[in-house]
């Protein structure tokens, strides 16, 4: 799947919704299962709990609209080519009806809700933008937007509180996603060799008065030399 939508006639977008949740498709085949999702949620930094929340909030509620059936899909799986049909209410309009980013939407909201020079979002900022977005009666558009910036702020967690525009661009196109994986994957790749180093077995040695190491002899040798 191409990471950037095909240029729109009047210039508003670059990525599309597609390209949020192309991460989440790992082997490429327009379907998400509710098992991509965990294990994605997982590789970005999600704990078990948080990547089985997500993953039940996220296809309860999302894949019907996307899936394209009259029924439900009993797998509850999600089509990557109608994930614009998992638009919500009381979000921050950035995604148009059809799925597609724009640009300037994105940051007029932005601008709107954060300080000068507008260039970091805290979370305050955030919620602030949360009750400024809500529509008459929706619940459940509240409730998923909601999800989307406590998601989004926990995923980040900035250590000063506030979080820099372009991480907040980068989660709506979706790039930041592989970017955690892989940052998750080298911290584990560390971890993992420390711990080999640690286990790893030393040679006997014995200091002598010098405070020198010297090579311990064997039992054998040393009875030899009786």
């Amino acid at each position: 799947m191409e990471s950037k939508a095909k240029q729109h006639p009047l210039g508003a977008r670059r990525k599309g919704l597609q390209s949020h949740v192309a991460f989440f498709d790992a082997d490429h085949d327009g379907i998400i299962w509710p098992v991509d999702t965990y294990k994605g949620m997982r590789e970005i930094g999600f704990n078990i709990f948080i990547a089985l929340l997500a993953m039940v909030i996220i296809h309860i509620g999302f894949s019907w609209p996307t899936f394209g059936t009259l029924f439900p899909d009993p797998f509850f799986r999600i089509r990557v080519s109608n994930i614009h049909g998992a638009l919500h209410g009381s979000d921050t309009g950035s995604f148009t009806q059809t799925g597609d980013l724009d640009e300037r939407r994105f940051d007029y909201v932005f601008a709107l809700y954060t300080a000068p020079p507008h260039t970091h979002l805290t979370f305050e900022e955030g919620v602030r933008m949360l009750h400024g977005n809500r529509n008459v009666l929706d619940l459940f558009g509240w409730f998923a937007a909601a999800c989307d910036w406590g998601a989004t702020y926990l995923l980040l967690w900035p250590a000063d509180g506030r979080v820099a525009k372009q991480d907040v661009h980068d989660i709506i196109d979706g790039s930041m996603f592989a970017k955690l994986a892989q940052k998750n994957s080298n911290s584990n790749n560390v971890k993992n060799a420390n711990t080999n180093t640690k286990h790893t077995p030393q040679s006997n040695k014995n200091v002598n008065g010098n405070g020198k190491s010297v090579p311990t002899q064997s039992k054998e040798k040393g009875k030899s030399q009786l």
